[in-house]
Order: C-alpha cells, then structure tokens, then sequence
C-alpha cells in the first residue's frame, strides 16, 4: 500500500475540503458520499484488497455473569462441571415477565431452564431467552472460555492489555490496549478517519492509545455532535446535494493533479448517485433512531460510524447484570440478562440492515466473570478463573472454544485449550494463558497478519479453531 507524494494534488484536495468542517466526522462523511476510503481524500493513499475487518469491542469493567447463564452454563453429557453453576429460580422469582428479547417476554423460570443451541454443528445448553439469536447469527458465533487472572475492578486497563503480554509495536517497553492494537494495525487497509479506536459507553470507562487517553462519547453527544459537523440531519436530499458537489470537484482535482493509478481507483471505487442516496438514507435513519445511550444505541451508533469509515474500531460497553453483589434472588441479573441478549439479537438486526454482515468483527471482553454461586447476600461475587467470551463475524467458525473443569474448592472454572481442534482435551495452551491467547485470536480475526500479531503479543498461541 503506497501513498501518493504529488503534492500539489493533495494540497489542491486540502483547499477542496477547507469548505466542510475537517475533523475526522466531517472528512468521513464526505468519503462516504462519494464511496472512496477517507484516506484517499486526505492522503492520496490508493488500498489494496484486504482482509481486514472492522471490530466492534464490547467491553465490561463490572465482570459480567454471561457464564452463568450463556451457552454451556448448564450441565450436560462431557460438561459436567456446569452443574455447579447457579441459575436464577422460579421458586422465588415466580412466573411473572422479568422482561423481553425480541419482543418475547421470559420469566424467572426461563433462566432456571435450558435450552439447546446448535453452535459449530453441536449442541450446547443455555437459558431459555438465548433461543432468540437466530440460527444465521450463530452459525458464525464462537464462545471462548477463558480466565482474566483479574479479580478487581481497577485491574480493566491490565485485562485489556492481556495481562502484560500485549505490546506497543512502537515501544516494546510500553503495554498497549487490544482495541488500539487492532485499531493501529488494521487503520491503512480500512482507509478510515482515524487509527485510534472510538470509545462508546454510558457510564464512561477509560481508554488508552499509545499511552495517550481516548475521549469517551455518548450516542446522544454523538448524535448532536454529527449534525452539527455534517451541517443537517442527513435527509437524502442533502446526501445527494452532497454527492452532486463533491464528484465533480474530486474528480476534477484526481485528474488534473492526480496520477493514473489514483486515477484509476477513483473509477473503480466512486459511488452512482442512486447508490450515494440509499446510503445517506441509511445513514440518517439509523443516527436518527438513537434514543438514548444504553448498549443498542452504543450499537447502532457504531454501525453508523464504521458505515463512515470513520475508524477501524468502536469500543462500547454491555450489560447482564454488572456487578451484582447484593442481587437477591439474581432478580437484577433475571431482568438485565434478557436486556443483554436482546442488544445481541438487536444488533444482528442493524448490521444486516446495514449489509455489514460480512464486514464487522464483534467481540467481548469482560475484566472477569461472576461466581458460579452465590454469595451470603444472594448475589455474585467477582471471579478471574471462568470467564465467557465471544467472537462474531464472517470470518469466525462458530463453535465453543474451552471448557470447564472442577477445581479443588469445587468450583468450575476454565480449562486450557488445544488451539487447533479448540477443545479442553490435551491443550497446547495452559489455563493461564488463555487470556493472552483469546486476545491474539481477536487481533488475527481483524486481519492482522501472523508477523504483526506476534509482534503485537509475543507469547502464546492463535486459537485457529476459532478462525475460519
């Protein structure tokens, strides 16, 4: 991938863009409405075919019970350390609606019982309301059990750097975040704005880049702040003022300063004006369906910006239950859990309406996972042995990565795992270093090639089972 050094060229698109506001939002949606990478527009740079893919990380700093209740969390023929795992009970909950997933409503006693899921070709328990995630959406869902090593809130920022073994590639001495790794490493292929990751969330967690800290942003803020910079609310109709302004302008300085070869990409890459339109269409209708800031508009909103091509990576946050201690009965945990499987199913929704499907990587990480038990108060307590992660994407072979094993206080917690066949039985990667390894999958599903990625995360394997 080479950048143009004509200079006067990409001064002349310099004077072009000094009429639209040139932050990375506003330089992004004038990409978009043409259909060239915003790198193009800035920098001349010409990209070649890639497989690099956009990732969407959703994180949690609370330590979610998604392995209390998610797939393999009940007890079945080879798992039988998930009969150690509490569930919410109907006994005590009752029978009444706890709350919906996909417009279905779930009791109490939904959560107390299993249903089969068929994930890489096998059948696995979960609680009942998982039964919402269409059979499309898990033919490409991996579930990754792993362990932190983190027992402590404060201990995210480590989690996030795979406990030491994720690198700066600039500045071996200095730790990275995994969503900055991927975000630096995959920015040129992508052609986006920006090579730092955009942070989501509702409460705020901190993120870091090259040791620099990343703003956080709300969907609310985001959608002010967009029609703002864009200078409307995107009605098509301005999309396709837009589009009439810029082709001709591009195309007249691509051809007057431009070489052949960015010539030629422009050719192959420019949007038809019917395209630019249902795009902007698209666009507008989903910016304008944020109604808050919960985990399905930190969704829809970075749907929105990897349709810009604004960054490699959008960090958000999820919620099933959170940190939970005082939960009597998993009251709490009943009713948010169902709110976390809904923004999945949600999710799979915007990014089909998005036609994205085969072009965004969704991933979890949890700073840890929760007691399979309950604590004296009802709830649950933080756990760094058995976390429950997953990976979703086109380029994912679905399947259950790990497994459970019981230890001596007779609690489950996760196995090692063998990185070729993905199973607990003779593992090639020890239960410690599960993290590390989880980690390095995430960044090779992105695109990153095998060098990169074990300059990035020196020790450990790719679990290649997980990848297609």
């Amino acid at each position: 991938m080479k950048k143009s050094q004509n200079k006067p060229f990409l001064s002349a698109r310099r004077d072009f863009l000094k009429h639209s506001s040139l932050g990375a939002l506003s330089l992004s949606t004038c990409a978009s409405v043409i259909g060239v990478p915003a790198s193009f527009l800035a920098a001349g740079t010409v990209s070649a075919a890639t497989n690099a893919k956009f990732t969407i990380l959703s994180q949690s700093l609370q330590g979610e019970p998604i392995n209390c209740s998610g797939p393999m969390s009940f007890a079945s023929a080879g798992n039988q350390a998930a009969s150690l795992i509490d569930h919410p009970k109907s006994s005590e909950l009752g029978t009444s609606a706890r709350g919906t997933v996909n417009g279905t409503s779930y009791s109490g006693k939904d959560l107390e019982e299993p249903v089969e899921l068929t994930i890489g070709g096998k059948k696995v328990l979960a609680a009942r309301p998982w039964q919402e995630l269409p059979q499309a959406f898990l033919n490409n869902l991996c579930g990754v059990w792993y362990r932190t090593g983190a027992n402590a809130h404060p201990e995210m920022p480590s989690v996030k750097g795979l406990k030491g073994a994720l690198r700066d590639d600039l500045n071996p001495n200095r730790g990275e975040e995994l969503g900055s790794a991927i975000a630096w490493d995959t920015a040129e292929a992508l052609g986006t704005s920006l090579k730092t990751p955009l942070v989501l969330s509702k409460n705020g967690m901190a993120g870091f880049s090259k040791g620099n800290p990343l703003t956080i942003y709300k969907p609310s803020q985001v959608k002010s702040l967009f029609a703002a910079t864009a200078g409307s609310h995107l009605d098509p109709a301005d999309y396709d003022n837009l589009y009439s302004q810029m082709i001709d302008q591009v195309y007249a300085n691509v051809k007057q300063h431009g070489t052949q070869k960015q010539r030629a990409f422009l050719d192959n890459h420019a949007l038809t004006r019917t395209q630019a339109q249902t795009i902007g269409d698209k666009l507008g209708t989903a910016l304008d369906a944020i109604d808050g800031d919960d985990t399905v508009n930190q969704l829809r909103t970075a749907i929105a910006f990897i349709k810009l091509r604004l960054t490699p990576v959008v960090c958000v946050s999820h919620d099933f239950a959170g940190d939970n201690h005082s939960d009597k009965m998993l009251a709490d945990e009943a009713s948010r859990t169902l709110k976390g499987i809904d923004s999945m199913v949600q999710y799979w929704k915007m990014l089909n309406a998005a036609g994205l499907t085969d072009d965004i990587n969704w991933v979890t990480l949890d700073c840890f996972g929760r007691t399979p038990t309950r604590n004296k108060e009802g709830g649950r307590d933080h756990f760094s042995n058995l976390t429950l992660s997953f990976m979703h994407g086109s380029g994912i072979k679905s399947g259950m990565i790990g497994g459970l094993e019981v230890n001596k206080k007779n609690q489950p917690e996760a196995t090692g795992i063998h990185s070729r066949n993905g199973s607990k039985n003779n593992p090639d990667i020890d239960a410690e270093s599960t993290l590390a390894a989880y980690g390095k999958t995430v960044i090779a599903a992105a695109g990153v090639d095998e060098e990169k990625t074990n300059i990035r995360v020196p020790s450990g394997k790719v679990i290649t089972a997980a990848l297609v």
